[in-house]
């Protein structure tokens, strides 16, 4: 399949980058998704209660689509999506495997600097602050059980992956943003996990005075969330279109 191909090839650009550059774009990536968040937050959350429905819908299409459009657009490194291009790549024998967990750590603490840069450079800018839907986002990504957490967060890499499929099948910039906007607002609509977002989501309110410890965000959040993640993204996506796909895969 032309678009598999298409993928090993870009997680196999991806993962052999220098660490350097690396680091950088995936800082890149983590203000990016976290503007994307920021502008979610700033317009779906002013939206009363009451209309929940239309505030997940605003807040899906004006939001995240726009940060990982920005990332694809960019060609910057995210770590999501990563789990599913890398091994693609590892399948098709185009990485190596001490490499691919190299670029992971890179990239991960990259996306975590971002969002946490981005964080600040709002807090100091003042656009939140006047938004507390933010600290009861952030209190509620905290409250759920290890269970619940680690599904959200294997549900939400799942449509991440295939989002970032479907802008590899374009050429436009157009194509690409359809192929990104409605799964990744549906995700959002949905209030599922993604690791990253949250890097920037929690941070920002703990900035802003929400009731939540590091030792909270971490524990009962970015540990599950990221867990979830990689799973979804190397085996949903990875491992099953690696299974599908390979060349040398006899169809039945």
């Amino acid at each position: 399949m032309e678009v598999y191909q298409k993928i090993s090839n870009i997680g196999q650009q991806k993962c052999n980058q220098y660490f350097s550059k690396q680091f950088v774009s995936a800082i890149l990536s983590g203000c990016f998704l976290a503007f994307g968040m920021c502008c979610s937050i700033r317009v779906g959350g002013h939206i009363e209660n009451s209309d929940l429905g239309y505030r997940r819908l605003i807040s899906g299409l004006f939001g995240l689509p726009i940060g990982l459009l920005l990332i694809v657009l960019c060609n910057t490194q995210l770590f999501t999506g990563n789990t599913a291009f890398y091994t693609i790549a590892l399948w098709e024998r185009k990485i190596k495997v001490m490499r691919m967990f190299g670029s992971f750590i890179i990239i991960y603490i990259g996306n975590l600097a971002g969002s946490i840069l981005f964080a600040y450079m709002i807090y100091g800018a003042q656009v939140l602050n006047n938004s507390p839907s933010i600290i009861t986002l952030a209190e509620s990504k905290i409250s759920n059980n290890w269970q619940v957490t680690l599904l959200k967060g294997i549900l939400c890499n799942w449509f991440v992956c295939l989002a970032l499929w479907q802008a590899a099948c374009g050429d436009s910039v157009a194509d690409k943003a359809v192929g990104i906007f409605f799964p990744i607002a549906g995700f959002v609509a949905l209030g599922l996990e993604h690791c990253v977002a949250n890097m920037y989501i929690i941070p920002q309110s703990m900035i802003l005075g929400a009731n939540i410890t590091i030792s909270d965000f971490v524990l009962y959040n970015l540990i599950p969330v990221t867990l979830g993640n990689i799973l979804s993204g190397v085996i949903f996506v990875g491992l099953a279109s690696g299974f599908m796909f390979h060349k040398n895969q006899n169809n039945v």
